[in-house]
């Protein structure tokens, strides 16, 4: 019985689960219908541009990095701290009892389990701030990519003329993809300028001896 009730749920969920997998990529796919876009061309570039355009979203992103750690920081760090000096103390609670030349197992026992469930409400709570950091950061990368801070559209050839419809949906996919860069730290931006840089030695070092 009570597997048949848990069963229903389940099934709905994964068919709601289906269904919003489904619609953005139909409407996606939908785009080149309706949008009937112009082919985009992109001005010349050379490797420094490549790497100047990486670091200036580095910057951007330990900006936002070290926003990310005032604001979270201000908000979350002192249930962490009183949470781990609860862990700390309980820790120290069981470490005592159990040198006692004769231990009670009644009171060590329950000593080691208000420990677990300490630990338990820490890993929950830093579990709970990384989500919070995610999100946050992925709000504060839309916003900069937003208001102007955006990657693709430096690519662009200027003189490129397209219809109202084509120009807003290109910069709402530029903001959206320059914000998630973003919101994937300075750590995230220093290895795509790593694999860039490996790729263009490698690309001179076999032009060079094909020559």
């Amino acid at each position: 019985m009570k597997s048949t009730v848990l069963a229903a749920p389940q099934g709905v969920t994964a068919r709601h689960m289906g269904l919003l997998a489904v619609l953005p990529l139909g409407a996606i796919l939908s785009v080149p219908v309706w949008l009937a876009p112009s082919h985009l061309v992109f001005k010349e570039f050379d490797a420094a541009d490549i790497l100047q355009l990486l670091t200036v979203l580095f910057l951007v992103a330990l900006l936002a990095e070290r926003a990310l750690e005032i604001f979270v920081g201000t908000w979350r760090s002192p249930g962490a701290t009183q949470l781990e000096l609860a862990v700390r103390g309980l820790e120290e609670e069981v470490g005592r009892l159990q040198q006692l030349p004769t231990p009670d197992p009644r009171a060590l026992g329950d000593a080691r389990a208000a420990l677990e469930k300490a630990r338990r409400q820490e890993r929950q709570y830093r579990c709970v701030t990384r989500q919070i950091v995610l999100w946050v950061g992925l709000g504060l990368g839309l916003l900069v990519s937003a208001v102007g801070c955006r990657a693709l559209e430096v690519l662009i050839d200027p003189s490129l003329t397209w219809s109202p419809a084509q120009a807003s949906a290109f910069r709402l996919v530029d903001v959206v993809l320059t914000g998630g860069v973003i919101a994937g730290g300075s750590e995230g931006i220093h290895r795509i300028a790593t694999v860039f840089d490996n790729f263009m030695n490698a690309t001179a070092k076999r032009a060079k001896g094909s020559a």
